[in-house]
């Protein structure tokens, strides 16, 4: 079983490492801040020429520092923002577009002929601070069957918000955890950070233990305790 990182930031790539369950080089949407329509909009796109153009042109540096990194944006997509990719209070941006355009060009082609060939099934891990669309995920799910149709796949989606207006629920290939229901008992004392206040690694072994379950007779389960 693989596990991929599909955003919205560095979250999901940061705890499957934590964890122990990253065992695939890293992927195009690791280290970046991408929406739910960025995710569908990346992989809506057919080739690794497209890809590089898009992100070539269209990318541009925000003036001001994100925790003392310069950020880049891409405006050709929904939000597709990178604070990793500089090194910190780089004044001179310009002269890392090459680097920043051949290194997302190679992940994307990556992660592509990855979905091509891989023949155990793929965890596709979303965590999302906000709004979770189900109509978007759906049409992220579409976009994966036909551009892969010999993928097996399972989207696990870690949410905050949920959408209730579209009627969307969990299937066969969708998982959708409320994380307020994984809220520390014993919360430290100072949280720096709004997130750090849910229990992660309960989470992830729930997760652990609901694909090995929906896996067992593919012989193609997890062996990890967190």
């Amino acid at each position: 079983m693989k596990f991929i990182s599909i955003g919205q930031g560095c979250l999901p790539a940061f705890y499957l490492r934590k964890f122990g369950l990253h065992d695939v080089e890293t992927q195009f949407f690791d280290w970046i801040v991408a929406s739910q329509k960025t995710v569908t909009e990346v992989f809506s796109i057919g080739s690794e020429t497209d890809l590089k153009q898009a992100i070539e042109t269209d990318t541009e540096f925000e003036d001001e520092l994100f925790e003392g990194h310069k950020a880049f944006r891409c405006t050709r997509f929904d939000l597709l923002r990178s604070v990793h990719d500089l090194p910190p209070n780089g004044d001179r941006p310009d002269l890392f577009r090459h680097f920043f355009v051949d290194k997302y060009t190679r992940r994307y082609t990556r992660l592509m002929e990855l979905l091509q060939s891989v023949t155990e099934p793929v965890v596709f891990v979303m965590i999302i601070k906000a709004y979770h669309s189900h109509e978007e995920t759906e049409r992220l799910m579409t976009i994966l069957e036909t551009r892969f149709p010999s993928l097996r796949y399972h989207m696990y989606v870690f949410v905050e918000e949920e959408d209730t207006t579209t009627g969307g629920t969990e299937s066969d290939h969708l998982t959708i955890v409320r994380i307020k229901e994984f809220e520390l008992i014993n919360k430290p004392s100072v949280i720096q950070w709004y997130l750090n206040q849910y229990d992660w690694a309960r989470m992830f072994q729930n997760m652990i233990s609901i694909l090995n379950v929906k896996y067992t007779h593919t012989h193609a389960g997890v062996s990890k305790t967190i």
